[in-house]
Parts: C-alpha cells; structure tokens; sequence
C-alpha cells in the first residue's frame, strides 16, 4: 500500500486508486472514502485502506528544535524511553536528523555514530505509573505536558538493522522497510512499521507492535497484555508465546507455526500450511483460521 494522505493526527494508506480531497473527505474511484473528521472508512469492492495514528506532540511551548550531523549509517539502536521515533521514507539518505524537545531532554540525549550503527539513548521512564493514550468519545486526546518529551526524525531509504531496548512510554512510526527488528518493550511503548523482513519481538506490558507488512521467520514473546498484529505479508516459521491477557493476531500464512498461550490472551493465525505445534493453560484460545 502507498501512503496517500497525511496530517497531524493520521496517516492513510491504500492500495486503491485515490481521487481527491472533497472537504473532509478523502475520495476514491471506487466510491470508497474516509472521513477525516471521525476517520471512519468505507471500503468498496476490493483492495484495503488503513489508518496510521501518529506520535502526538504535548501542549507545551518550552520545545526547542535542533539539526544533528550524525553521519551514514546503515543500523540503528535505540535505549530509553520518553521519545517518539519517526522514519521516513526519503530516496536520498538523510546524514542529518531533526530532534525536537525540552531543555531536559537534550541534556539527557545521547547520540553516538560507531562504524555504520547510529545509537540514540534517551533518559528511562522510571514511574511507576505510566499513562498511555486517552481517547473521549473517539476522539484521540493530546497528551499532558512533560518535561523530559522529546522527538526524533530520521529520513532513510531502508534500515538494514533496527535495535530498541525502551522503558515506559513512547513511539516508532517508520514509513521505511527495515531488515532484522530486534525489539524489547518494557511498559506503554508503542511500534507501527510498515514493513519488517524478520522480527524477535519482547514485550513486557501493555506496549503494543504493528507490522505493515511481515516477511520472513520471527518470533514474538508477550507477557502481561502487550499486543502484536501483522496486517500482510507471510514466514516460514512463526513462534508465538503469550503469558497473561495479550494477543497475537497474524493474518498472514505461515509453513510453520508454534504456538504457546498461557493466561487469558490469544493467539490468531490467518493460515498454518503444513503444521502448527500448540501448547494452551488458561482461558485464552489459539485459533488457525485455515489449513493446508
């Protein structure tokens, strides 16, 4: 799917044929549109359109922006917390990035390039209460105001290697395809990426993943109620482990799937081809939409 459409709040994706903007509405050939006041889809015959909620800034006008030499690189890693992550696509490799945040924030930002990798540590959320987002009555609410928010742009064409250790809150929204994904989520992070070829997966919490698309053998381990959901794509081998209340819903199809639930969470599988190993404690299910 092609991005078609971006604001503040969302990012919309389709592979339908996009007409134009009428008003608060995003039209298509197909008499399928969006709108862009509620962001309720109405979908026509075939193909799919999705909405991306992106990273919200807080009210507050203590944030200072500021251009980092940071060189070329091909991997990246990222450690702490309180920071939301953008990637954009962009067909020139970007050797700045763009950081937006309090006077705190930088005074905790380190950013350090070493032989291809670019590693970004930001200071841990350490509360022990962490709230994520508020939605009234459906509508997403803009966060309160904190005095260590920070924000990073990156423009790239690809990312070979994506590496996150996080603590509490915060976000990754990446337009661009990304190799290996090696992910560990401790609280309320939250990750929307467009396209993964490979991905370990970690959540301790109520952080959450969402892959666009997902392309090859990975595995994903949730304990507490984390969320994992893969849109499109397909693997040979899936491992999928949830202990607590969280789920993970593949809708692709896998050769292999081996599935381990303990708690009241669940497990979804689109389509399991040759066999599926599965294990289930609890009052959650495993569910393998089609065989074969």
């Amino acid at each position: 799917m092609r991005k078609i459409f971006e604001n503040e709040e969302i990012a919309a994706y389709s592979d339908k044929d996009y007409l134009s903007k009428e008003g608060r509405y995003l039209k298509f050939e197909d008499g399928s549109e969006i709108d862009l006041y509620d962001y309720t889809i109405t979908n026509y015959g075939k193909g799919e359109i999705d909405l991306v909620y992106l990273p919200q800034q807080p009210i507050q006008d203590d944030l200072v922006s500021k251009k980092i030499l940071v060189g070329s690189y091909k991997s990246l890693y990222c450690s702490g917390g309180n920071v939301n992550i953008k990637i954009l696509k962009s067909d020139v490799d970007d050797e700045y990035i763009t950081v937006q945040g309090t006077e705190d924030f930088f005074n905790s930002l380190q950013i350090v390039e070493n032989r291809g990798a670019l590693n970004i540590y930001t200071k841990p959320n350490r509360d022990t209460v962490v709230i994520g987002e508020v939605w009234i009555n459906g509508k997403r609410q803009k966060p309160e105001s904190d005095p260590f928010y920070g924000e990073i742009i990156i423009y790239k064409s690809n990312m070979e290697t994506f590496t996150i250790d996080t603590n509490g809150k915060g976000s990754v929204h990446s337009e661009v395809p990304i190799g290996v994904l090696d992910t560990k989520i401790s609280g309320s992070f939250s990750m929307d990426l467009i396209e993964v070829e490979e991905a370990k997966v970690r959540i301790s919490g109520s952080g959450d993943v969402k892959f666009g698309t997902l392309l090859n053998d990975s595995e994903f381990n949730i304990s507490g109620s984390g969320k994992v959901i893969i849109q499109n794509g397909k693997a040979n081998k899936i491992y999928a482990n949830v202990s607590g209340s969280g789920d993970i819903i593949a809708m692709i199809p896998v050769n292999e799937a081996y599935l381990d639930l303990t708690g009241s969470g669940n497990i979804v599988i689109d389509q399991v081809v040759k066999f599926s190993r599965e294990k289930r404690g609890g009052s959650g299910y495993i569910k393998v939409l089609r065989r074969g």
